[in-house]
């Protein structure tokens, strides 16, 4: 795309460039195209040259969206838009780290070649294979593979992490999924994505890594959740070109002892087993209970209760919990929450019995629905009683009044006999 003659005019605000910084420009474009001629090569990818898309290739509405938070010009999204629509269907999921992938790359490589890539980065065990997925279990292993050597080399670190609820799930993603798009400045990007191609997922442990040696210090004495995301993310506001530069080179320079890629896959194997595919089985249990509790309850069992999924997304299971909103939210989209200012970075937010958390919640607001219902039968009953009490008066009322015609009558009665008695004594 960098080679259309209005690549620059069209493109000047769009989103996927708010990290250039200058390093793309008319006069640069030829040397970063020069630069990037190598990659496909370096890679070891195989290219077909009869590829052809698959023009039968829906195109969703989240594709649509993605599109647009990319490009702006209507030349890269119309080539955003068929290699995404192409890599969606053939792969049968979607996740947005998939655009910026694809983005990046077109603005270096024709579309045929970039829809290639990134099908091999989904495919080829070397690369990450099953983090753009909708429940994107392989990354949720992996960023928690990275917070065991991130507590392994760095001490105590992980753990304050974790306490204040600031995930790997969370803070990687940008780092994993998103392949640096929207951490790096495009200087260090190009270093950041040249590694990748050859080195894969080993390469984006030895940058998550580095990131931990270049912004742990002031990481360690951050003291709210907003101070940490804002240095793990690299925001401006805490970080310049310089320390952005400095993580990707501290990637590439890091000499790991012993072996590196055993290490990550024994550590994929142990951390699936005994955290991942636990949570994956009980929601699984969860949902068979609940559909056998609706099939005995014709369709109608409130068993669905006890089953808990992400209050954003719906989808995911929620990794945390925040005790003053009263959600549990799962760790793609609790920073998301953070950003939107929906959740202050100062709740009380908890990482451990998350599910448990929000079935007591849930099942304490059921139980304030029950007692306003039950307040407000009380007010029926109090109306009812002062209805009551209203009919008691009326016919105390009606009572007096027949007592007073009684008494009136008895009066009259008795005069009328006294003088009766009167006449007949004369």
């Amino acid at each position: 795309m960098l080679r259309h003659p209005t690549f620059f005019e069209d493109e000047a605000e769009a989103p996927i460039l708010l990290l250039n910084h200058g390093y793309l420009t008319p006069e640069s474009a030829p040397a970063a195209l020069a630069r990037t001629s190598t990659w496909v090569a370096s890679s070891g990818v195989t290219i077909d040259p009869n590829f052809a898309f698959d023009d039968e290739a829906p195109v969703t509405r989240i594709i649509e969206r993605d599109v647009e938070r990319a490009f702006c010009g209507e030349v890269c999204q119309a080539a955003l838009t068929k290699v995404l629509a192409h890599v969606g269907h053939k792969v049968g999921d979607y996740g947005q780290g998939m655009s910026y992938a694809a983005g990046f790359l077109l603005m270096f490589l024709e579309p045929e070649v970039v829809a290639q890539l990134v099908l091999a980065f989904d495919q080829e065990e070397r690369y990450i294979p099953g983090y753009w997925r909708a429940e994107a279990v392989k990354f949720n292993v992996d960023a928690r593979v990275l917070g065991a050597m991130v507590g392994q080399f760095f001490g105590p670190l992980m753990g304050n992490l974790m306490e204040k609820g600031v995930l790997p799930q969370n803070f990687t993603q940008k780092w994993f999924v998103g392949l640096g798009i929207q951490v790096l400045h495009y200087e260090a990007l190009m270093t950041f994505w040249e590694n990748f191609l050859v080195q894969g997922y080993e390469w984006l442990f030895k940058f998550g890594l580095s990131m931990f040696m270049v912004v742990g210090e002031p990481l360690s004495q951050a003291s709210t959740t907003a101070q940490m995301y804002e240095l793990l993310r690299l925001d401006n506001a805490v970080a310049n070109d310089d320390i952005r530069a400095a993580a990707v080179q501290g990637a590439v320079e890091m000499e790991v002892e012993g072996e590196f890629s055993s290490t990550i896959v024994n550590l994929r194997h142990h951390i699936y087993t005994t955290e991942v595919k636990p949570a994956l089985d009980a929601a699984a249990a969860y949902a068979a209970e609940a559909a056998a509790a609706d099939a005995a309850d014709g369709g109608d069992s409130d068993y669905d209760e006890d089953f808990v999924d992400c209050a954003v997304c719906e989808n995911n299971m929620p990794d945390v919990y925040c005790k003053t909103c009263k959600l549990a939210v799962c760790g793609m989209c609790m920073p998301k929450l953070v950003a939107k200012a929906a959740c202050s970075p100062d709740h009380d937010v908890v990482s451990e019995n998350v599910v448990e958390l929000a079935i007591a919640a849930k099942a304490a607001a059921s139980a304030d629905v029950d007692d306003v219902a039950d307040q407000m039968a009380g007010l029926a009953l109090d109306d009812s009683s002062a209805a009551d009490a209203s009919a008691e008066a009326a016919s105390a009322e009606a009572a007096a009044d027949d007592g007073a015609a009684d008494g009136a009558a008895d009066t009259a009665d008795g005069a009328a006999v006294a003088a009766t008695d009167a006449a007949v004594a004369e």
